[in-house]
């Protein structure tokens, strides 16, 4: 029996998910210290690895036992052979990844020694996954159990895809990463779940209190806010209940690069199988706190079998094994 499918013999089901996002390269360097502006310094290390927030997502997502398709663009270059390799290693169905003459996405990733990082994207392929894309697409994306998707690849086209997809029925997550200064009118109305981190949280919202910023958003119509918080684990908030504290087990991170985007699919593994939402962002906590203790991104996230254990134990019921900690009156 694979890994993978020891994998989601823990699971109820075994859920759907696609990822429409993006597929990069990333070219990280470790450092002592972030450098100052117009300063040059030595990395203690580097490395070259397949990355971009969809891709990583889809990876973890397959290494968790899901069914996975990706939906995105790669150039027709050595990059996007590496990106392809990944994927398809890991599981995941590459079917809708077009090839596209241009170059595939990159990331310059900086990771200083306590795990902080700082990441500038170069789009290339993944700015051709265009309105058009998706409408040739939608048929096949309305048949899984969720829908995951970044800001990587246009905005307009994560806006036109999470309308029509609400539409059909079809559960869709938003990861609002790289966040953007103002979001298209009614895309949070179109998703479900919409996760920020607390620094996305504050640049759309202008609140540096991670509630009021969780609030804020609730008041434009989402349905639900998950707000990740690094070390801090990540909150909850849906309109008309309390917010809900998930706490992080402490540990020391070495690479924080992927912790979001194990989150952001833990969660919508979880969801998919028919978890709470509560319930599901537990998992994607634990998970988070296991990537960060690693260095790099899809290379981070757990193996087969250690994520098996984990959903074993967040598959119990949750009245037995865990306590919501509310930290603030019900959101209207």
């Amino acid at each position: 029996m694979s890994s993978t499918s020891q994998a989601h013999d823990n699971a109820p089901s075994t859920p759907r998910v696609a990822v429409l996002g993006s597929a990069n390269v990333d070219y990280v360097t470790f450092v002592d210290r972030m450098p100052e502006g117009g300063e040059t310094i030595l990395a203690t290390d580097a490395l070259v690895a397949a990355g971009g927030k969809g891709a990583n997502q889809a990876i973890a997502l397959a290494r968790m036992g899901a069914h996975v398709a990706m939906f995105g663009a790669v150039g027709d270059d050595s990059n996007g052979d590496l990106a392809l390799r990944h994927l398809e290693a890991a599981g995941v169905d590459v079917s809708d990844v077009e090839r596209v003459a241009e170059h595939t996405g990159f990331a310059t990733v900086t990771v200083d020694a306590g795990g902080e990082n700082r990441i500038v994207v170069a789009t290339g392929a993944n700015s051709w996954v265009t309105p058009e894309y998706v409408d040739r697409r939608l048929d096949r994306l309305a048949t899984f159990d969720a829908v995951v998707m970044q800001l990587e690849i246009p905005l307009e086209s994560v806006a036109h895809a999470a309308r029509e997809l609400q539409r059909r029925g079809t559960r869709v997550i938003l990861d609002p990463a790289p966040a953007p200064d103002v979001l298209p009118a009614g895309l949070l109305r179109s998703v479900d779940i919409v996760k920020p981190n607390a620094s996305e949280l504050r640049r759309l919202t202008g609140e540096s209190d991670v509630v009021a910023g969780a609030a804020a958003l609730i008041a434009t119509g989402t349905r639900c806010v998950v707000a990740s918080l690094g070390a801090d684990g990540a909150i909850v908030a849906v309109p008309g209940h309390p917010v809900v504290r998930i706490d992080a087990e402490p540990v020391e991170a070495i690479d924080t690069t992927g912790a979001g985007d194990s989150l952001t699919a833990a969660m919508a593994f979880a969801v998919a199988a028919g978890r709470s939402v509560e319930d599901a962002v537990r998992f994607g906590v634990e998970v988070a706190t296991a990537v960060v203790q690693h260095r790099g991104a899809q290379a981070a996230v757990p193996s087969a079998d250690q994520l098996t254990r984990m959903w074993a134990r967040e598959a119990a019921p949750a009245s037995t094994t865990h306590e919501q900690n509310t930290i603030k009156e019900n959101i209207s």
